[in-house]
């Protein structure tokens, strides 16, 4: 829930959306993932006015429950949480109420920040001792070695009364990581005061409507792809598909050089970005760091109609560098694939970086040949 990060991230290179010619590397085996990916945690200064957004503007819906961590608490701090359902992934709010580590990276990353991907294991003390007979020993929040039973303590808003909860969790270091803020949360589908297993139980199970956007992946640049990979692919037990993507630096002096890799979660796509070369992409490396979660994308079916839908509510979206996208174009195409996207405003979004996106028509869609080597 709280743990060291990179600087916030703004959508003026795309990183997730700075496409060429795909690459293939050699097929990964399948394996069976040790977790499940649970939701992301993002940092934010008003829990409410970036509820709103994300429910009323982009269409998701807010679980009813309410929750927190205690001032009391001397390591975190007071926290407020709320669970935003992303239409393919959880999002969970953070909002520090009192001093404390919360805060601290509240002040340090800004509002908006998307500060940790969060996996959920229904085996923890098997997890723990996993990855304890392989040299890796999961840390606290504060960073120091997990201790036996260690558990947070959370408060659980029930008819206007709080009730104490307690969750085990428990995070990768980052040098196993590669710089990201990997937190495992203890999920028991039968337990009645397991946090996790309310949501699951009271989360509501209608369709969303028609056209909202769906979470599709998340976007972290990486300085080694081939290392990154290794941690969701040999530690997490996910799967690297062979299917890569890249952008020649020498062409595109605006973004620099890179290439990437996803990693198939069962659930939402991970997309690692490593910049290749001088170049705007590397700057952005060196300024965020190792492993930082830069960006959400959704996806709808008809981007020009949700631009148009989005445009009567008083928003534009704008491009990759930020620009307004007008009437003459409402998205940003990635040719040859044919796929289009567009950005929320970071001032309208209170500073998540969401970028939109539809898949092209045809099979050189990237979209397209990325789900096709999915393993079902």
């Amino acid at each position: 829930m709280v743990r060291s990060m990179s600087s916030r991230s703004t959508n003026a290179l795309g990183l997730a959306s700075l496409l060429a010619s795909p690459l293939v590397v050699a097929q990964a085996p399948v394996t069976t993932p040790r977790v499940t990916v649970g939701h992301v945690a993002v940092w934010v200064e008003d829990l409410e006015a970036t509820s709103r957004f994300l429910t009323d503007i982009v269409g998701w819906r807010r679980h009813p429950m309410r929750f927190g961590i205690d001032s009391s608490d001397k390591t975190i701090g007071g926290i407020e949480l709320a669970n935003i359902d992303a239409n393919g992934l959880w999002i969970e709010l953070v909002s520090p109420t009192s001093p404390g580590a919360a805060l601290d990276v509240l002040k340090e990353h800004g509002d908006g920040a998307i500060g940790e991907l969060v996996v959920l294991s229904t085996d923890f003390d098997g997890l723990v001792k996993e990855m304890q007979q392989r040299g890796i020993t999961l840390q606290n929040m504060d960073g120091k070695d997990r201790q036996g039973h260690e558990a947070v303590t959370l408060g659980i808003e029930r008819n206007g009364v709080r009730i104490p909860a307690s969750l085990r969790v428990g995070y990768w270091p980052p040098e196993v990581s590669r710089g990201t803020a990997v937190e495992v949360v203890e999920y028991l589908p039968g337990e009645p005061e397991n946090v996790i297993a309310i949501r699951e139980r009271t989360r509501l199970r209608e369709p969303f409507p028609a056209g909202t956007p769906r979470l599709d992946r998340i976007c972290i640049i990486v300085k080694d792809i081939d290392a990154s990979s290794h941690f969701y692919t040999e530690v997490l037990g996910f799967r690297r598909i062979p299917l890569e993507f890249g952008l020649d630096g020498a062409t595109n002096a605006q973004s620099g050089g890179m290439k990437g890799a996803f990693i198939d979660t069962g659930s939402v796509w991970l997309a690692l970005v490593q910049p290749v070369g001088p170049g705007p992409l590397m700057d952005y490396l060196e300024k965020k760091g190792d492993g930082h979660i830069a960006e959400l994308i959704a996806e709808v079916d008809d981007l020009g109609a949700y631009y148009d839908a989005m445009k009567a509510r008083g928003i534009t979206l704008v491009d990759t560098r930020g620009a307004p996208l007008g009437e003459t174009k409402k998205a940003h195409v990635l040719e040859p694939y044919g796929d289009r996207i567009a950005y929320f405003p970071t001032s309208i979004s209170h500073g998540i970086v969401i970028e939109v996106f539809q898949r092209g028509l045809t099979p050189a869609s990237l979209m397209r040949q990325r789900d096709a080597q999915r393993t079902r």
